[in-house]
């Protein structure tokens, strides 16, 4: 019987031995980093995608949202005093102040102030009548289907038995301003 020689064995091994850390070393090393660098990459895309599914919907509330004020601003637009309307306007103030039972003695429309779509038209108004009158004449001032804001507001009881009440209002009309408008 013969011995098998040692050297026949090494002479294997060394090479096998080379041949393996040769795959290891060009191609499967490299394979696992261009592997894990494709997980990184699908990871980032992946928390992309999250997120812009988060954003789509924040996006689509904030369009819905855009899309309500503009249909608001289309109808005040449509509902606001313009230059030729807010002489009818400042009218139907002074026959509610008639309707209501109070007497206006001060009723002066300030000059408008411009802003980019609308004008603010301040208008001083001075009122004398009962509290019941008076409040009458508020509510139906506000009631108004333009925005009118009561700025300022001051009473003092006047009369002989201070039942008549002397009021001064500062209301703002919100009107129109084409000119500047979109």
């Amino acid at each position: 019987m013969k011995k098998p020689a040692k050297t026949n064995s090494w002479l294997i091994t060394v090479p096998l031995v080379a041949v393996a850390g040769g795959y290891l070393y060009f191609f499967f090393m490299p394979t696992s980093n261009a592997i894990a660098e494709l997980r990184d990459e699908l990871k980032t895309k992946r928390t992309f995608i999250e997120t812009s599914s988060n954003l789509r919907v924040a996006t689509e509330l904030a369009d819905n949202e855009l899309s309500k004020t503009r249909r608001y601003n289309e109808a005040w637009k449509a509902a606001a005093p313009t230059q030729a309307t807010l002489a009818r306007l400042l009218g139907d103030i002074n026959q509610l102040a008639k309707n209501a039972g109070v007497e206006i003695s001060a009723f002066t429309p300030q000059t408008p102030v411009l802003s980019e779509t609308f004008r603010r038209v301040p208008v001083n108004v001075e009122v004398l009548g009962t509290s019941k009158a008076l409040l009458s004449f508020l509510g139906d001032v506000e009631t108004l289907p333009p925005v009118i804001w009561i700025d300022t507001f001051e009473v003092e009881a006047t009369g002989e038995h201070r039942q008549t009440i002397k009021a001064q209002l500062k209301l703002v009309i919100f009107a129109s301003n084409p000119e500047k408008s979109n």
